[in-house]
């Protein structure tokens, strides 16, 4: 089964400023070193969540793909054909 037409997700918008105001000020940044500390990582990636103001994690990459700044989104959903 093939599909000529996507659609790609993309962020919802209004979590944009939220999500930029926590990268910027790195509030959390003294527990995600506890965290790394805890499992004995040096180095990585790690995704997680919030629930309730605590962390929550996901997973550590500790081989992560590193990649530069993205262009600036203007649609919740973009048309793609190929």
């Amino acid at each position: 089964m093939t599909e000529n037409h996507w659609l790609q997700f993309l962020p919802y918008l209004p979590l944009r400023d939220e999500e930029k105001e926590c990268l910027e000020s790195n509030s959390f940044s003294d527990q995600m070193m506890h965290i790394f500390n805890h499992a004995n990582i040096q180095y990585g990636r790690i995704d997680v969540g919030l629930k309730d103001g605590q962390i929550q994690v996901w997973e550590i990459n500790t081989n992560p793909v590193l990649i530069g700044k993205k262009t600036k989104r203007e649609c919740f959903f973009i048309d793609i054909d190929i």
